[in-house]
């Protein structure tokens, strides 16, 4: 039992060490729009797309900045995708305002936090936002209409 317990325990750690394989990786960056307007603070999923004949070895995530920017990663920060599709899901969590900061850090109730996408690109069985990536480094842009 020692042995098997030493023995995951070095798996792991290679599996997650900082020397994991990024061969085949692409650099991927965009932009996201919503209604035109860059989206600030967006979290972006890239689900491998399993309908493709070969999809992409993992998902990957990104978060944009200030201007809508992001720079796609999948085991390190922007060190991009695997090649193929994917599904892309976008989630925008309205921010708390001053004053709902304020009753939470007095520990008195706010009320829940509204998703500002919508449900459509929230959801990777739904969304119509796909990316695919080829061999080359690649800029996207991802537009998004309101409700």
């Amino acid at each position: 039992m020692k042995y098997f317990i030493a023995l995951t325990l070095l798996l792991l750690a290679a599996g997650c060490s900082p020397s994991a394989n990024l061969s085949g990786l692409v650099p991927v960056s965009g932009t996201v729009v919503l209604d035109g307007v860059p989206l600030e603070g967006a979290s972006l999923q890239f689900v491998p797309d399993t309908s493709t004949p070969q999809p992409p070895k993992r998902a990957g995530v990104a978060v944009t900045d200030t201007k809508g920017h992001f720079k796609a990663m999948t085991l390190q920060p922007q060190d991009g995708l695997y090649t193929g599709t994917y599904k892309v899901t976008v989630s925008k969590i309205e921010p708390y305002t001053q004053e709902q900061e304020k009753r939470l850090a007095e520990g008195k109730k706010v009320p829940p936090q509204k998703e500002l996408a919508a449900e459509v690109y929230t959801n990777a069985a739904l969304t119509p936002l796909t990316v695919t990536v080829g061999s080359k480094r690649q800029s996207v842009k991802l537009e998004l209409q309101g409700e």
